[in-house]
């Protein structure tokens, strides 16, 4: 026997009236959904009011499975109601989240540098539009979903929960999460402040997550709260969605709705007026007076989108009581979608069966919390996504170096300054082994500018101690020191901005009265004041003492930060210059009762060249790099005075910092910033001197800053080319002659035993 399917089983299950009753085909137990058994009289009719009774009897006891979850989303199985065969349970079609690439920068960028170790949840908002013709109601989050100020209307507000780790992801209670949302926006219900404020409350939205920010890969789980009903409470359609049709709404009616519902999440309108109520009406307006409108973001023709269903719950609390028995009420809902240019003609419009409910605590207990979004595999759990693959390798480096400084700030050192370190444009006077290794040391701190001066080019030897060049760039004579080692640093971190000089800096001693010279000397003077202005921190690294005179006055005379790092073979000196001020700090040039002269003149090879242990250039530029970071994170920056770690931990009241690195009194937030620092490798032994600065100094004395300030470049070129300029000009001459006539008085064990002799200054 044929079974019929569909409408064509129901009709012929339904039979046809005839004269004395209605005729039942043979199959109708098999084709009729009424498991019915009936005998015919040999006419092949029974009588109707046979007929009748028996479906009514039927109908009364019917149960009817549709398929739906209990949420109300498209899903699992619920009954149907009994206020008419044809209405269906209400069904909601859910959001899907895409998020913008974008948002995982944003997230980045703020736990890195704002939420750090804190898992206190983050407020942040999802977008969704009216939907045109795409099958599916999107929610997106995108740059800005964390900006706190001018939410659009269409928009979900909720909270984001990023965790610290993958197992406390995992730990996460995820259905108290959604119970404790979806909660508050019951309560906003029963206040009405869902009602005043319905974008606010009844679409919310969750975001887990947890970012491991040195891979690029993030771990998260979207959640848009709802309520399951109890199974005693049905929201009805009345009939199925569709289309507005001319008979309902003609086009102008539907325009003037339109009108005034774009870019608004809901509206109550009157039915009579078009006008718009406030959504508080519902309390007081019977269903047969209003028009409910929502933005929907469904593109599915029988189901309208998830937002509709906070508001459906909201106006089933809120609405009259109804005098019929089982307390329902028929809305006509109408789903604005579409777009003002098609006069929005894919918008729908159906009857909603609201019975009123109470959201009491009874009725909280029976009802299920839900809302969790599935994966791309379609299962309930949360999703992956690695960025690494997709972003720009130059921009996964800069955030790579920018991590690990950023991590200092979440437990060691919240109250460190890494802008001011990565801004400062540090200038390397010498680029050998020391500038080399300096430059690495500033890589690291996340330092974007650095300048290489030098007027030597890359030898054999060169390599194997100088950090930033390899055996290609001693070839064919070698090339520029200070270029290769910028495209060096370009090489390690792209971000750099590494630039080259190459030039010779003029020394005392070296000159020579030659016009050629003079001009030489001129352009490279003018070089020189020029790149010590430009930068902020200068680097004093060259091979000669003399080197270093001039860049210690343009120093001085410009007070900038300047750091002098200098070699022996088994030591090391470390220093920051002083600029005046309340620190009287000294310069490199402070000790010395000679002025600089040339030191290479008449010397072998071994006192020629820089013969030193080969880690100690290593530990210089570590603590040179260090001293000048220290020396940014103190509140006086370059006039902080001079502090000695020693004394420090020796007066517990006067200690500089915390074991967080937090500032404290008036010291920098990585501890006490000394003068000097010296090293002696052969006994493991550290110092901390200071010295004043002395008011003979042939590099920082006021009496030469002054003199270079008025007279400029005649002044520096005495000072380069005559003997004993500096030492006549500062008084250092008249000092020498002063000590060879001073009678030294030798006292010996008996204070009546006394002797005079000429001799030198004993010290």
């Amino acid at each position: 026997m044929k079974i019929e399917r569909g409408a064509e089983k129901r009709k012929r299950a339904m039979g046809k009236i005839g004269p004395n009753g209605l005729h039942l085909p043979l199959d109708l137990s098999l084709s009729s959904p009424l498991p019915v058994c009936v005998c015919l009289n040999s006419a092949g009719f029974l009588p109707l009011s046979v007929i009748a009774a028996y479906v009514l009897n039927q109908l009364t006891s019917l149960n009817v499975n549709t398929k739906r979850d209990s949420s109300g989303s498209l899903g699992s199985e619920s009954r149907m109601p009994s206020h008419s065969q044809s209405e269906d349970p209400l069904r909601y079609l859910p959001f899907t989240s895409q998020i913008d690439l974008n948002f995982w920068h944003k997230l980045s960028t703020k736990k890195l540098n704002e939420l750090k170790l804190s898992e206190e949840p983050v407020k942040f908002r999802a977008e969704y539009d009216i939907n045109h013709n795409i099958p599916r109601a999107i929610a997106s989050i995108g740059y800005n979903a964390l900006r706190e100020e001018n939410y659009p209307q269409l928009s979900l507000r909720g909270v984001l929960f990023n965790k610290n780790s993958i197992e406390s992801f995992k730990r996460c209670d995820k259905n108290n999460l959604v119970k404790e949302a979806v909660i508050k926006m019951v309560e906003a219900i029963i206040s009405g402040e869902a009602l005043r404020h319905p974008s606010e409350h009844l679409c919310p939205i969750i975001l887990l997550s947890f970012a491991d920010l040195k891979k690029f890969d993030y771990v998260y789980w979207c959640a848009f709260p709802a309520l399951g009903l109890p199974p005693q409470v049905k929201f009805t359609q009345v009939d199925p969605l569709r289309l507005i049709n001319d008979d309902d709404f003609n086009e102008d009616k539907m325009n003037r709705i339109a009108g005034i519902s774009e870019g608004k999440m809901f509206v109550l309108l009157d039915r009579i007026t078009l006008e718009e109520l406030p959504l508080e009406e519902v309390r007081r307006k019977c269903s047969t007076h209003v028009y409910v409108v929502f933005a929907d973001p469904s593109g599915d023709a029988n189901f309208p989108g998830w937002p509709l269903r906070g508001l459906i719950l909201t106006i089933a609390y809120h609405m009259p009581e109804i005098a019929n028995s089982e307390h329902t009420g028929v809305y006509t809902v109408i789903s604005l979608r579409g777009s003002r240019i098609h006069n929005y003609n894919k918008s729908r419009i159906f009857r909603v069966r609201l019975q009123k409910v109470s959201l009491d605590s009874e009725f909280m207990s029976l009802s299920k919390f839900v809302g969790w979004e599935e994966n791309q595999q379609g299962e309930n759990k949360p999703r992956r996504l690695n960025l690494s693959s997709s972003m720009d390798p130059k921009m996964l480096a800069e955030s790579a170096v920018d991590l690990n400084l950023k991590l200092m700030r979440w437990r060691l050192a919240p109250d460190i300054n890494l802008e001011c370190v990565s801004k400062t444009k540090c200038l390397l006077l010498g680029s050998g082994t020391l500038g080399c290794n300096v430059a690495r040391s500033l890589l690291g701190w996340g330092v974007r500018r650095i300048t290489f001066v030098d007027s030597g080019d890359v030898s054999y030897s060169n390599p194997v101690r100088q950090s930033l060049f390899t055996f290609d760039d001693s070839l064919n004579g070698g090339r520029p020191k200070a270029e290769a080692a910028a495209e060096s640093c370009k090489k390690i971190f792209p971000g750099v901005d590494a630039r080259h000089v190459r030039m010779k800096i003029p020394m005392p001693g070296h000159g020579s009265v030659t016009p050629e010279y003079k001009k030489e000397t001129s352009e490279a003077i003018k070089q020189l004041e020029d790149l010590i202005e430009d930068h902020d921190a200068i680097f004093l690294l060259l091979d000669t003492r003399e080197a270093r005179w001039l860049p210690t006055l343009f120093g001085a005379a410009k007070k900038k930060i300047v750091i002098n790092a200098a070699l022996g073979f088994d030591t090391f000196l470390v220093m920051r210059h002083g600029v005046g001020g309340s620190n009287e700090l000294g310069c490199y040039f402070c000790n010395d009762v000679v002025a600089p002269t040339n030191s290479t003149r008449d010397r072998s090879l071994d006192q020629q060249c820089t013969v030193s242990r080969p880690g100690i250039s290593q530990m210089a530029a570590g603590f040179a790099t260090e001293l000048m970071v220290s020396l940014l994170s103190h509140p006086k920056r370059n006039d902080a005075p001079a502090e000695s770690p020693v004394e420090q931990i020796g007066d517990p009241e006067g200690c500089a910092t915390d074991l967080v690195g937090t500032a404290l009194n008036n010291s920098s937030v990585l501890g006490p910033v000394p003068h000097q620092i010296r090293y002696f490798l052969s006994r493991y032994h550290f110092m901390t001197p200071n010295s004043t600065a002395f008011y003979m100094c042939t590099a920082c004395s006021p009496k030469v800053v002054s003199e270079y300030m008025s007279s400029g470049f005649d002044f520096i070129f005495k000072a380069l080319t005559e003997e004993n300029f500096l030492e006549k000009f500062t008084g250092l001459a008249d000092m020498h002659a002063i000590t060879k006539d001073i009678d030294i008085i030798a006292l010996g064990d008996s204070d009546n035993e006394s002797s005079m002799s000429n001799g030198s200054l004993l010290g």
